[in-house]
């Protein structure tokens, strides 16, 4: 049982990580998104930069 209950809060941290990294990746998109909207290629190709690291 104890077993069990380590497994699932595993599994939950793991979760909560990549959805984190999820939320951090969509917020950049959306960054880059904005700068092109905004015509700032330069900073747009900033973040795509960061992006194209991960």
């Amino acid at each position: 049982m104890e077993n069990h209950i380590s497994n699932e809060i595993s599994e939950s941290t793991e979760e909560d990580f990549e959805l984190e990294n999820l939320e951090k990746d969509l917020a950049l998109i959306e960054a880059a998104m904005e700068k092109i909207d905004q015509e700032d290629l330069d900073a747009y190709e900033a973040i795509e930069a960061e992006i194209s690291e991960k």
